[in-house]
């Protein structure tokens, strides 16, 4: 294969799942990184889990990049929501000495699309 095709299929795999698309948030949910689940807590609508991987120009251990996920995989349902509250799940280190943390963010519709 020559290496300008290699470098086109690079730069296309980058380009499709950049951090922050709509396509890097489908790719975390597919590849469990990202759950969402109804809440059952009253005036919480959504409880969404994020664990600690770490993808190129993704970190969710910076609170900005893990707050615009939580926004990202719900934006379909709720254009505008509420972050209510997150807590954090430590689960020790990895064999790189990595911390292993779940970060779990509980969300409240501000406003629905209908379905």
């Amino acid at each position: 294969m020559r290496i300008d095709a290699v470098i086109v299929m690079a730069a296309a795999a980058l380009i499709t799942g950049c951090a922050g698309t709509p396509s890097h948030h489908a790719m975390l949910q597919r590849g469990g990184s990202v759950r969402v689940e109804p809440a059952q807590t009253p005036g919480i609508d959504y409880r969404v889990t994020i664990l600690n991987d770490v993808d190129f120009g993704y970190d969710p251990d910076v609170p900005e990049q893990r707050q615009a996920t939580a926004r990202g995989v719900l934006e379909q349902q709720c254009p505008r929501v509420e972050l209510v509250r997150e807590q954090v799940i430590d689960g020790g280190r990895n064999w790189i000495g990595r911390s292993l943390r779940t970060y779990v963010i509980d969300v409240r519709c501000l406003e629905r699309r209908a379905p």
